[in-house]
């Protein structure tokens, strides 16, 4: 071989330049054509060969750098895990800064966030080991103190949060800084999804006394232990946050991000956002709105959603204690018209289990049959005002008009949704109002009881199938639970208990379910939530079908990316 190389560097030596262009210099032009011709191929050839074998032999994969802008129609406040999220922009902020044990992995399933092991060690007890290399975002270490501190603050009453209950009942104990003991009073197939909660580090919190935690400055400048941290923000003359920048962490404990920065800019309403989305001033929307036009240069995601909306009855009062009534009003109800008019990503179910029996909508719109209901319950319009009445005692001298009043929250799409249901029940004779009132009126008057009906979104625990017990368990009545229709059926209880034993047929309990809530109806389910999501098609996103909240679009942000290289 190295006779070989010997030779090659004699023949380039005695290959000079002057001597091969004076040689050329004889050629005929026909010759030098057919010279340049044969040249030319061959580096073609050449550069052919080099960049086949390059691409055959290399890969393309992520690359660092990179800024993602998203629109959000609403405003940041506060950004702790422990206070209820008011809208989307905290859930979104609050996903992507913060880390849990257990997170969604984008099919409705849960899988590891800060676990690394669970061992179930004897019945109804598991031990946790969470990861040695999480680190918050100031550099201190991540251990199961912080855990605990997190569990205890979610179990007082002073910020009413959903996982109160649930924590309440369990024991928690801490037996190393990286493992913890949960026991269970007993077999629950959901107890991990109550573990879904964002952790805060105690080493920042633990002197801030509760009621102080609205005003602390932590909340607008968080630190967490998610992919992103907090690098600033922007606000208007009114003191709200109008976008917010995060800037990867380096030491995430799954590695350092592929995107640089995530901006977040918030509008007051969804056409102000469009409108920039338009200007490529934003680079990605989310939205319940049917697009009908979807800008060319974006990719289009539609995520379904746990969270479902429905028609909650006050069973105590007087008129809606009779089931004839409130099929009446189950069959006065036009889903499909209510969503062609609001223009909202909604899906219309008719049970509570609809959306995860993937059953299929079929109209039970019947206002004639709903007239015929009530007639039947003794209604009439005996003074033909358009209202129906009836004497609701025997006593009675005068007739009582059948009125209702909704509830609803102060927001423009369910106060649209609660219009078009209030005229539906209006068209079959019954007086309806609307009431807006705000997201703290609006708690007060469910949790005491002082309703008739109300519009609400509810959001169950979802691990592949929902957990529907805080609905409508009879022990959820409040102050402990959400079950705001007062509902008790002892054959409901039952199928609740079954569904969260471990082995048991979920599909058929859920049916089961599905059929007594839809015969007794303490709820008329409407809508199921489906998000729309434009992203610029530059943006690879792996493709996310279920979330439990708006936060749950980032579940996967560390692995996102903009750039490419090849290896």
């Amino acid at each position: 071989m190295s006779n070989f190389f010997k030779k090659l560097k004699n023949f380039f030596e005695r290959l000079k330049p002057r001597r091969f262009l004076s040689a050329i210099s004889n050629f005929s032009k026909k010759d030098k054509i057919i010279l340049i011709v044969f040249i030319s191929l061959g580096l073609i050839g050449l550069a052919w060969f080099l960049i086949n074998n390059y691409l055959e032999n290399t890969q393309v994969v992520a690359d660092y750098g990179g800024t993602y802008i998203e629109g959000v129609v609403s405003y940041p406040r506060y950004l702790n895990p422990v206070i209820i999220d008011n809208n989307d922009a905290e859930s979104i902020l609050e996903g992507i800064l913060y880390s849990s044990l257990f997170k969604n992995d984008g099919s409705g399933k849960l899988t590891y966030d800060l676990i690394k092991e669970v061992e179930e060690t004897e019945t109804n007890t598991y031990l946790l080991t969470i990861k040695d290399n999480v680190l918050w975002h100031d550099g201190e270490k991540l251990t199961t103190d912080d855990v605990i501190f997190t569990t205890e603050l979610l179990k007082n009453d002073y910020f009413s949060n959903p996982y109160s209950l649930f924590l309440k009942e369990i024991s928690i104990d801490q037996i190393s800084p990286l493992t913890l003991k949960i026991t269970l009073p007993q077999e629950y197939f959901f107890w991990q999804n109550y573990f879904t909660f964002k952790i805060l580090p105690k080493h920042l919190w633990k002197d801030i006394p509760i009621e102080n935690f609205v005003l602390s400055d932590l909340n607008l400048k968080p630190i967490g232990s998610g992919p992103f941290k907090f690098q600033k923000s922007i606000m208007d003359k009114n003191n709200r946050i109008t976008q917010f920048n995060l800037v990867y962490f380096n030491d995430y404990f799954e590695g350092r991000p592929y995107l640089n920065n995530l901006i977040f800019k918030f509008f007051p309403d969804y056409n102000s956002a469009l409108s920039s989305l338009k200007k490529n001033e934003i680079l990605a929307l989310s939205s319940f709105r049917i697009l009908t036009e979807s800008p060319t240069n974006f990719s289009r995601f539609n995520i379904t959603s746990s969270s479902f909306y429905s028609l909650t009855f006050n069973l105590n009062e007087t008129i809606l204690k009779d089931n004839q009534i409130r099929q009446a009003l189950s069959y006065a109800l036009n889903k499909e018209d209510i969503k062609d008019k609001l223009n909202l990503s909604f899906k219309p179910i008719n049970s509570i289990t609809d959306i995860y029996l993937n059953s299929n909508f079929i109209s039970e719109f019947d206002p004639i049959k709903a007239k015929q209901i009530l007639e039947e319950a003794g209604f009439n319009d005996s003074n033909q005002d358009g209202i129906l009445d009836k004497k609701m005692n025997k006593n009675d001298e005068e007739v009582t008009n059948l009125a209702i009043e909704i509830l609803v929250l102060d927001d423009p799409d369910l106060n649209s949704m609660a219009q078009i249901i209030s005229q539906n029940l209006k068209d079959i004779g019954i007086e309806t109002t609307v009431k807006s009132l705000s997201f703290n009126e609006f708690n007060n008057r469910l949790q005491t009881n002082s309703f008739q009906a109300a519009l609400i979104g509810q959001k169950p625990i979802v691990k592949e199938i929902a957990d529907f017990y805080t609905f409508f368990h009879s022990s959820q009545i409040p102050p402990f639970g959400f079950n705001f229709a007062f509902y008790k059926s002892q054959e409901v209880d039952e199928l609740l208990e079954e569904l969260r034993v471990l082995n048991s047929d979920k599909q058929e309990l859920l049916l089961q379910l599905g059929e007594l809530i839809k015969s007794d109806l303490p709820i008329i389910p409407f809508f199921q939530e489906e998000t729309n999501w434009l992203v610029d098609k530059n943006f690879n996103i792996p493709q996310i079908f279920f979330i439990n909240s708006t936060g749950e679009r980032f579940i996967n942000v560390n692995n996102w990316y903009l750039n490419t290289k090849r290896i």
